[in-house]
């Protein structure tokens, strides 16, 4: 009895320890998401990036700390959010956060806003292209069809900033 006691004991001390673990693990990579926030948002505010610097830029990958967010609508009053992946002058690729079944391949949806911590910008049109399903998220690709200049503007101004901030903090690590 007294060695169940002792194995129950360490078990439950071993436990612990892997939750505390955990917990730490999460803390530490809460506040590195944090820490790329905060230096995007500070090097927004301290880079005044002419009207030539915002040309056409490629892909960009989204780093996971810097959220962007797509509202799509489809349906009656149906409002669904995805994670952008990926964003470029002419298309889009994201996680959503509800079904895939809920949309159908070659939809075009209208009026999509995305939400950075820059600006936001609305999408006319936007087609989605592609759409994969995977074990723990799914994922999905759109084309950008119609988007009004002055919105694409915005979305051209937060590419601008946002391979500026992902090229200067390669170069400064």
């Amino acid at each position: 009895m007294e060695r169940f006691e002792s194995v129950l004991i360490f078990s439950l001390l071993l436990f612990v320890l892997v939750i505390l673990l955990v917990l730490l693990f999460r803390i530490h990579e809460n506040r590195k998401r944090k820490n790329i926030k905060e230096k995007f948002k500070s090097f927004i505010t301290s880079q005044n990036l002419e009207k030539n610097d915002l040309r056409a830029v490629p892909r960009i990958l989204v780093p996971e700390s810097i959220d962007i967010i797509l509202n799509l609508s489809y349906g009656p009053s149906t409002l669904l959010k995805a994670v952008v992946l990926d964003i470029s002058l002419t298309g889009i690729s994201a996680q959503p956060r509800f079904s895939l079944k809920k949309l159908p391949q070659d939809v075009i949806l209208k009026e999509a806003v995305v939400n950075t911590p820059l600006n936001h910008f609305c999408i006319a049109e936007l087609k989605l292209i592609r759409k994969e399903y995977r074990m723990k998220s799914s994922f999905m690709a759109f084309h950008i069809g119609r988007i009004e200049a002055d919105q694409f503007e915005k979305l051209q101004f937060f590419l601008t900033y946002l391979n500026e901030f992902l090229t200067h903090d390669h170069k400064e690590n």
